[in-house]
């Protein structure tokens, strides 16, 4: 169990080095094996991001469904509000919405990508998307849905996926992967959930 959480701390913490050393980074492509935790570092730096907004801004995760992003997310991103840090709080999280309101009139809330078009009204600052190499609707969402979105706010966009696939995410990866191949890092493997495990980071803007 200790290596296990070794690994997954070691994910977060080179990924958290290599945006510290890129600060302007807007666009985000995270690829890591199976369990290292990358839902909870996506909701890690939704919070911080939206704190870091003015008052009233909003910004979201994203996955395959709205079912699947309740499923995956939002026990995990209620748990981040309890004491401690329950002063964030502005209101009670609303479980028919999938929303958490937070001081000074911030929101985070969760959604599904079934229907890109949906989310044209929206007016969100920053977004995580997860389990983007599983994606169908990936293509739109970003391309039609989320960077105009962000755009005006100079706003960031997460995305996390594994290797499986071969849609956007993998087109991206394989992007990634051949104009900066020293991105990548084999580390040992401390099990065997974590045989073939890899981290790759890769930036767009």
């Amino acid at each position: 169990q200790s290596a296990r959480m070794q690994m997954k701390n070691v994910w977060q913490l080179g990924v958290l080095s290599v945006l510290h050393r890129m600060p302007w980074v807007r666009f985000l492509w995270l690829k890591g094996g199976r369990r290292v935790r990358k839902t909870d570092l996506l909701l890690k730096r939704l919070i911080q991001k939206v704190m870091r907004r003015p008052p009233g801004s909003e910004v979201a995760y994203i996955n395959r469904t709205i079912k699947q992003a309740k499923a995956t997310a939002w026990r995990r991103l209620k748990r981040r509000f309890q004491y401690p840090n329950n002063w964030l709080l502005e209101g009670q999280p609303n479980e028919n919405a999938l929303e958490i309101p937070l001081l000074g009139g911030r929101l985070i809330r969760l959604l599904g990508s079934e229907d890109p078009s949906s989310h044209r009204g929206l007016e969100l600052s920053d977004a995580a998307v997860d389990e983007a190499s599983v994606n169908e609707h990936l293509a739109e969402l970003q391309a039609e849905a989320l960077e105009p979105m962000v755009a005006d706010k100079n706003g960031t966009i997460d995305f996390s996926f594994t290797s499986r696939g071969r849609g956007l995410a993998f087109q991206q990866h394989a992007l990634g992967e051949a104009s900066n191949p020293q991105r990548e890092e084999k580390y040992q493997e401390y099990s065997k959930m974590y045989a073939c495990f890899r981290f790759c980071c890769f930036v767009h803007g």
